[in-house]
């Protein structure tokens, strides 16, 4: 259980307060199961109605083509997305990154990106494009500065059309940093000051509150600090190993005990029997996509799950399914209400406190005048 969950965004929307509230709510209880899917597809997720006569609670998908000039399928995301939430289901989104460079590589080894050169002590996270690059005429910031948020306004962008549309989104960018795969990945230190310049940019400058931050270098000195995400979480692939991971669970509790832990992308589902036995429950976890679910010809790899298994993952009272999910529209105004007649209540007791103050020091001066 979490004592006291808040988003680290104070300025977070009611409809990220309510899919957080709901999210820490279910934590220790039950698990959302979440399925990423083909960039500009439904397709695993269809595959997993088909094969269990469910639909998982949270769909995710990819913004990796938002800055690659590939609006129309990047805008069918938008549109899978907003689809989804009108159906009361979860949307959570991660970011394969291309570098801002020529080559347009998200591999470390396969781009000579240096984010390292993209730090700057200046403060840029609120000022305009055209602002950060007169800074980098003035030789105070770099052009992989100025290129790294170009990127980020690109994608902000994108995300902006779901935050007009009043949906929350699990947002996962610069994913596993620490095993060193991607070129965020380089540098321990330029990979927080990455973090923390698009979390303060899409927060602040952009306005993004839709937005809940989910955290997944995997490794103690990579964390960015509680005050910069709400989630934390791992990707496993562990060879068909179905157990629980309750280890990782626990190291990530190790990390922040203030914040769910999630199992944000996994090669196959843990055994729910696994779970229960370990107590291992999970905020969400996500089944990866591709041939890890599917073969070429649209059929059902059952190497990393068996349809009998996904089966009992999906009829499974300890996991949340679409159908399971509240009516987070209704949740939010729920919580709005509560806010404003609380934030009401506390203004008339200042009120009385004000006007007995007041009573009291005429009384005190009645009294020394004689009255």
């Amino acid at each position: 259980t979490i004592s006291k969950p808040a988003l680290s965004n104070k300025d977070s929307d009611y409809n990220a307060k309510a899919l957080y509230q709901y999210l820490c709510e279910s934590y220790g209880k039950q698990v959302l199961l979440g399925q990423h899917d083909t960039i500009g597809t439904s397709a695993e997720t269809d595959m997993i109605y088909k094969t269990t006569g469910k639909y998982p609670a949270i769909r995710f998908g990819d913004l990796m083509l938002a800055t690659e000039n590939d609006s129309i399928t990047t805008d069918t995301e938008m549109n899978i997305a907003m689809d989804w939430a009108s159906k009361d289901g979860i949307v959570g989104y991660m970011w394969h990154w291309a570098a801002p460079d020529d080559k347009r590589e998200y591999y470390a080894d396969q781009t000579d990106f240096d984010i390292k050169k993209a730090v700057t002590k200046e403060n840029i996270a609120e000022l305009s494009l055209e602002d950060i690059k007169k800074l980098q005429k003035d030789g105070k910031v770099s052009k992989e500065c100025v290129a790294v948020v170009q990127d980020i306004d690109t994608v902000s962008e994108k995300l902006s059309t779901l935050r007009d549309e009043g949906i929350a989104v699990l947002w996962r960018p610069l994913h596993e940093a620490s095993n060193g795969d991607f070129w965020w990945g380089n540098d321990k230190e330029a990979y927080k000051w990455l973090w923390k310049l698009m979390y303060e940019r899409q927060t602040k400058y952009h306005k993004l509150n839709n937005l809940i931050w989910v955290w997944s270098a995997q490794n103690a000195d990579w964390y960015v600090g509680d005050e910069y995400c709400d989630v934390l979480s791992c990707d496993v692939y562990d060879d068909g190993n179905k157990d629980a991971q309750v280890n990782i669970m626990l190291f990530l509790q190790s990390i922040s005990k203030n914040k769910p832990i999630a199992m944000s992308e996994c090669g196959s589902f843990p055994d729910i029997q696994s779970i229960a036995d370990e107590k291992a429950m999970w905020a969400f976890i996500g089944q990866w996509g591709g041939n890890y679910l599917m073969t070429d010809d649209g059929k059902l790899a059952e190497e990393n799950n068996t349809a009998a298994e996904l089966i009992k993952m999906y009829n499974n009272n300890l996991t949340l399914t679409r159908d399971k999910l509240p009516d987070f529209t209704h949740l939010a105004s729920s919580i709005k209400d509560t806010e404003e007649k609380s934030a009401e209540s506390k203004k008339n007791d200042s009120s009385k406190a004000d006007s007995k103050t007041k009573k009291e020091n005429t009384s005190k001066q009645n009294r020394k005048k004689g009255l």
